[in-house]
């Protein structure tokens, strides 16, 4: 049985047209497989094949996240508009609400006024949530802050612990962020 690999076309800033190879898509987020690497910020065009028709449809995005996969590109998008109705219904996998992204950013943790803050590293992000490695316990279902240091500036973001595991000798939180706070997380 034949499966067909669904494809993209995305067109950079300046005009370059690289095809890619859809990995997934979300409401918010699509992630793609490419030969060229668009740089971290930058405004994008993509035109999806819409399956069983000759369609294409379009959607804009930003490219947040890279990283190389053997001699091509994983690309992270995340969506500057709603997905045209024909995507949705074809592409969208109900499942999963957004797509994960490794990262390593290394920053203080903060439960609230009367706990220290703690050590901290974001080991992955989406569109509004993070995982949080860290050797202090967290607290589920309180807000949290965390803070960062990025290109010299104070970052922050704040959310609330969804879930908490032990493991290697610490701990891994989950966290939901506000709606796009993914966007402070990829520094941009």
């Amino acid at each position: 049985m034949d499966v067909a690999i669904p494809t993209a076309t995305v067109t950079t800033e300046n005009h370059a047209g690289i095809p890619a190879v859809i990995m997934a898509i979300t409401a918010v987020d699509l992630r793609l497989c490419m030969d060229a690497k668009p740089e971290i910020g930058e405004l994008v065009s993509i035109d999806l094949e819409v399956p069983d028709s000759d369609e294409v449809a379009s959607v804009k995005g930003i490219v947040h996240w890279t990283d190389m996969r053997g001699k091509n590109h994983e690309v992270g998008l995340f969506t500057q508009q709603p997905l045209p109705n024909i995507l949705a219904k074809n592409y969208i996998d109900m499942r999963r609400q957004t797509e994960r992204y490794r990262c390593r950013i290394h920053g203080q943790i903060s439960w609230g006024e009367n706990v220290l803050d703690a050590a901290a590293v974001i080991s992955n992000y989406s569109h509004s949530g993070i995982s949080i490695r860290c050797d202090a316990p967290g607290f589920v279902d309180e807000p949290f802050s965390f803070r960062w240091m990025h290109r010299g500036t104070t970052r922050t973001i704040t959310g609330s612990a969804l879930w908490q595991i032990e493991q290697d000798g610490g701990y891994l939180i989950g966290g939901q962020l506000g709606k796009g706070d993914g966007f402070l997380v990829a520094g941009l």
